[in-house]
C-alpha cells in the first residue's frame, strides 16, 4: 500500500487523538471550577489514586460523568454569582443587556480603571504621582479632580514639566509590560461591535489579538466607520505615542468636546458619541462617570434629543442608600442604568462580566 492510501487505523487514532485534545481543552476552560470542586471532594473523601498515580476528581467528572459535571459546575457557579445578582436591581439589569448582547446591540465603553489589573495606572493615579514628584499643591489636584477638571490638572503638569518631559512620562506609565489578566479578558468573547476607550495604552489591542479576534484600533475618522457598522477600537482620547489626536489638557478637550469646559453637540466628539447612541447600548467599564466630559455629553445628548436606547454601567455602589438614589438619579440623566459592585470589591467586576460570557455561551 503506498504511503499516500488512506489509512483507516491510522485516521482512527489522529481523530482519536484531536478528541482528546478538545475534550482537554474544554475541561481546562473551568479551571476555577475544578480546582474548587477538587478541593472540596479531598477534604471529605480523601485523594484518589489509579495504578499508583493521583487523579483529579474533576477529571473523572469530567471525562466520565459529564452531565453530572456540568450539572455541578452550574450549580456552584449559580451559587458564585448569587451574590452580584442579589445586589439592589441588578439581576434584571443584567439580563436585559444578555439579551442586548446576543442581539448584537452593545459596544463596551473601557475606562483605566479595568486595565488596573494589567498593570496600568488610573489617570487619577499617573496624574496625583506626577504632581507629588513635581512638589505641586496635592490638595488642590485632588480638589480638581474631584470635580472633574483632568484637563486643568495636565495644563498645570505641562507647565511644570515643559511638554518632552511630560510626554515621556505619560509614554512610560502606560506602556504594557505584564501579561492581560482579570476582567478585560472577557471581552473579546462577549462583544463583537468594536469598543470605544479614553484609555491611551494598547491593553485592549492585546486583549483581542490574544483570543484571535484582532481589532485595529483607530483615532480618527471615526464617524465614517461608525455609519458603516465596521468594527474597530475607537481610541477617542488618542494613543500613548505622540500628541496627534490627543486628548488631554484644556485646549485638546475644548477642540474635540465644546469650549470652556461646554459640550457642543457640533464637535466630532460629541457627534461620534451621538452616533453610536443611536445604533447601539454603551455599557461602561472602569469608568467614573462622574463630571467628567464625556458623561456631560451624554446627558446633554439626552436633553436635547432624548435616547431611545438604554445605556448600563459596571459601578461601585454606594453604601449610603440616599447617596445611591442620589447616583442613580444621575446616570439616568444620561439613561445609563447602574450595575452595582459592592464598595471596594473590585473582583465583582470580573464575576460580572464573567456571569454575561457564561450566559451568552449558554453555560448558564
Amino acid at each position: 500500500m503506498s504511503s499516500d492510501e488512506f489509512n483507516e487505523q491510522i485516521a482512527l487514532e489522529k481523530f482519536e487523538h484531536l478528541a482528546t485534545q478538545l475534550k482537554s481543552h474544554l475541561y481546562d476552560r473551568h479551571a476555577d471550577f475544578n480546582s474548587q470542586f477538587d478541593e472540596t471532594y479531598i477534604t471529605e473523601y480523601g485523594e484518589i489514586n489509579i495504578a499508583g498515580n493521583k487523579v483529579k476528581p474533576s477529571q473523572i467528572l469530567f471525562y466520565f460523568y459529564n452531565d453530572e459535571y456540568k450539572q455541578q459546575m452550574k450549580m456552584s457557579l449559580e451559587e458564585r454569582f448569587n451574590e452580584i445578582l442579589s445586589l439592589e436591581t441588578n439581576e434584571d439589569r443584567i439580563n436585559d443587556l444578555i439579551q442586548l448582547v446576543k442581539n448584537k446591540r452593545v459596544v463596551p465603553f473601557v475606562g483605566a480603571g479595568l486595565t488596573v489589573s494589567c498593570g496600568m495606572p488610573t489617570w487619577t493615579s499617573f496624574l496625583n504621582d506626577q504632581a507629588t514628584e513635581n512638589e505641586l499643591d496635592l490638595e488642590m489636584f485632588k480638589s480638581l479632580i474631584s470635580k472633574g477638571h483632568y484637563e486643568n490638572c495636565a495644563d498645570l503638569l505641562l507647565e511644570q514639566m515643559t511638554g518632552p518631559r511630560f510626554n515621556e512620562r505619560y509614554k512610560h506609565s502606560f506602556t504594557l509590560r505584564q501579561s492581560v489578566v482579570g476582567p478585560i479578558k472577557y471581552l473579546p468573547t462577549i462583544f463583537t461591535n468594536g469598543v470605544i476607550t479614553t484609555n491611551f495604552d494598547e491593553v485592549l489591542e492585546k486583549t483581542y489579538a490574544l483570543k484571535s479576534r484582532p481589532l485595529d484600533a483607530i483615532t480618527d475618522d471615526w464617524m465614517t466607520h461608525v455609519k458603516k457598522g465596521n468594527n474597530f477600537i475607537y481610541k477617542i482620547h488618542g494613543t500613548i505615542e505622540g500628541t496627534a489626536n490627543r486628548v488631554l489638557t484644556k485646549n485638546e478637550y475644548d477642540s474635540k468636546y465644546g469650549e470652556n469646559g461646554s459640550v457642543n453637540l457640533e464637535r466630532v466628539l460629541p457627534k461620534f458619541l451621538r452616533a453610536c447612541t443611536e445604533s447601539f447600548s454603551l455599557m461602561f467599564v472602569g469608568c467614573s462617570l462622574t463630571s467628567d466630559r464625556t458623561f456631560q455629553t451624554l446627558k446633554k445628548i439626552n436633553s436635547d434629543f432624548g435616547m431611545t436606547t438604554t445605556h448600563f454601567a459596571i459601578l461601585q455602589k454606594p453604601e449610603d442608600r440616599a447617596k445611591r438614589n442620589q447616583r442613580e438619579k444621575e446616570l439616568v440623566e444620561a439613561n445609563i442604568f447602574p450595575i452595582w459592585f459592592e464598595a471596594e470589591r473590585y473582583e465583582q467586576v470580573e464575576l460580572i462580566l464573567n456571569y454575561i460570557k457564561l450566559k451568552f455561551e449558554g453555560i448558564l
